[in-house]
């Protein structure tokens, strides 16, 4: 019986040796991820105190080993998506003291580098995942097992901390392919099977900015700025050197074009590259046309991703995130402001309160005095004269009022108004509209325009018009002076856009470009214009006129009305001078303060 209890536990000895050392020695050189530790985290802020996880041992996406040599498989984000560890541009490399390198591919995360110059990932003697990873596009990723959900372990283990002892280690199965594209599950927390993946032909970005003794990394985004004190003893030179400023112009000019020229040359290379695999997958006579219709969804949306990352070529930091409302509201006010003051009449206004005058009567006049045409404000101050080519002056009458302005003399433009008018010469080259904004100076109260900003009686302004003109003037300015600083800085893609759209709208602030205020009366058949006709318009639904124009030799007319619905009659000047009525339309719905419609009759 002795005999027989020492054989068994002889046995039992030697099978537990040999199964524990094979067991070992396969998993140090050829590693598995844990089933327990199994996550990263990656940072969604700066000092990532906000985070989400990287799933590193995922049910759908290939399986993840770790060799002498290189990581291969996938890992699943939700915010990131599928994470491919072994692209076929790059790949994550391994050496056999545990240090990672090179560079994982996804389609939302762009490039991800596993050796940035400020971080750095390495797998310790006890297989876990220590330091940080950089993603192109969202940020930093965490590896610490001594935080909770950052922390990922392997079965391989680095040379030094391996078992002696002689056999071959066990190879790691070959890994599948990547899944085909599917309908992603119903269910989200199952992440989607692999899409179809179009890598971008750009060479993996890496940070610059060295790690200065912190725990958390700086973002490589980030400019570092370092003081020479080799020789405090030299006295510093304040005065610029206009060549040297010159030179530093032309080299960031030089690198916003060429990144310029990069991103447009990656956007083309990943076009054709989607265009191809398309035609590809149309010509297989295998699958059907679902199965068609999916795999080429995936191809464009992998394609879209692909192209905005090479657009966008750089990371956006936390500053730029937070830069990114402001500019769009300063872009929209300017917008705003900018339709608000290109409007197709003129205006008659107070130069302090910038209130619109009525009744105030404005003379169109010759060279020689002569007065050619007059006009009398409505409640909105507005007015505007279509005259034939030639030069002219207007002069502005209104009670307890002054023209020319002596406040505004010698400005263009104020918060509100373009185009601003002080008595000079006007030059009409072609016949058109006369429609300049005219400043007048309040010489004492009136109480008329003081009732009627009271009685909010204005249709076209507005008492709060004048602050937000004020905010979007301001916001406009300094969104211009940030967004030139940064594409100073960082000259991506993104920040030059952005500077393209404020030096636009910044010329548009300074130009006129008002909408066509007149329209045309032209005959049906012969396209000619029906010169000096008569245009009345009515009230819809009455015979009451409310005004009427005659067009002048080229059957253009131009007519100021208030909001409302109107329908018009046109009246043909016959050749004994007397007039007849030709077009009767239907009604029209007025929205912008004035009719400039083409009618054919």
């Amino acid at each position: 019986m002795t005999s027989l209890f020492k054989y068994f536990f002889k046995y039992l000895f030697a099978v537990i040796l040999i199964t524990g050392f094979s067991a070992v020695y396969a998993s140090t050189s050829n590693g598995t991820i844990n089933s327990s530790n199994h996550s990263a985290l990656l940072c969604k802020n700066d000092i990532c105190t906000i985070t989400t996880t990287i799933n590193f041992l995922t049910t759908n996406g290939a399986d993840i080993y770790i060799t002498d040599s290189a990581i291969t498989g996938n890992a699943w984000s939700e915010d990131m998506g599928w994470i491919n560890l072994n692209p076929a541009q790059s790949g994550v490399t391994n050496t056999i003291n545990g240090i990672l390198g090179g560079y994982a591919w996804g389609e939302n995360a762009g490039w991800i580098n596993f050796n940035p110059s400020n971080g750095g990932v390495t797998i310790n003697n006890s297989g876990q995942f220590a330091g940080w990873a950089w993603a192109q596009n969202y940020g930093w990723i965490k590896f610490d097992c001594s935080v909770a959900n950052a922390c990922v372990e392997t079965d391989w283990r680095p040379i030094d901390a391996r078992g002696s002892g002689g056999g071959h280690a066990i190879p790691p199965p070959i890994p599948p392919p990547i899944p085909p594209i599917i309908i992603p599950p119903i269910i989200p927390v199952v992440p989607p099977v692999v899409p179809l993946v179009i890598e971008p032909i750009i060479p993996p970005i890496e940070p610059t900015t060295p790690i200065i003794n912190t725990e958390i990394p700086t973002n490589p985004t980030e400019n570092t700025f370092t003081e020479n004190t080799e020789n405090n003893n030299q006295p510093s030179n304040n005065n610029f050197n206009f060549s040297n400023g010159l030179a530093i112009t032309q080299a960031v000019v030089a690198q916003i074009a060429e990144n310029v020229k990069e991103s447009f040359n990656k956007t083309a290379d990943i076009s054709k590259e989607a265009i191809t695999k398309i035609s590809e997958i149309i010509k297989t006579p295998e699958g059907n046309i679902t199965s068609k219709v999916i795999t080429t969804t995936g191809v464009v949306t992998g394609t879209s991703i692909s192209i905005a990352t090479a657009l966008f070529a750089n990371p956006l930091s936390f500053s730029e995130l937070f830069l990114i409302p402001f500019r769009i509201w300063s872009l929209l006010l300017a917008a705003l402001g900018i339709k608000k003051r290109n409007r197709p009449w003129g205006t008659v206004y107070d130069s302090i309160t910038k209130q619109p005058i009525d009744p105030a009567y404005v003379i169109l006049q010759d060279l020689n005095g002569n007065e050619v045409a007059t006009s009398i404000t409505d409640l909105d101050g507005r007015y505007g004269f279509l005259a034939p080519a030639g030069q002219y002056r207007m002069i502005a009458n209104k009670t307890n009022y002054e023209f020319p302005s002596k406040k505004l003399n010698g400005k263009t433009q104020d918060e509100l108004y373009h185009d601003l008018y002080f008595n000079e010469i006007i030059d009409v080259s072609e016949g058109g509209v006369i429609a300049k904004n005219i400043p007048m100076d309040p010489l004492k109260f009136d109480w008329n325009e003081f009732a009627k900003k009271n009685k909010n009686l204005m249709k076209f302004f507005l008492k709060r018009d004048l602050w937000i003109a004020r905010i979007s003037d301001f916001f406009f300015y300094l969104g211009l002076i940030i967004t030139i600083i940064s594409t100073m800085a960082i000259p991506v893609f993104y920040n030059i856009a952005i500077l393209v759209i404020y030096l636009i709208l910044f010329i548009l602030k300074r130009t006129i470009l008002k909408p066509r205020a007149f329209g045309y009366i032209k005959q049906k058949e012969t396209k000619n214009p029906l010169s000096f006709a008569i245009i009345r318009v009515f009230f819809a639904g009455s015979d009451n006129e409310v005004i009427h124009k005659i067009t002048d030799k080229t059957g253009k007319y131009y007519c100021l009305i208030s909001n409302g619905k109107y329908y018009t009659k046109i009246e043909n000047k016959n050749l004994d001078e007397s007039y007849s009525l030709i077009h009767t339309s239907e009604p029209i719905e007025i929205k912008n303060g004035y009719i400039n419609k083409k009618f054919e009759v």
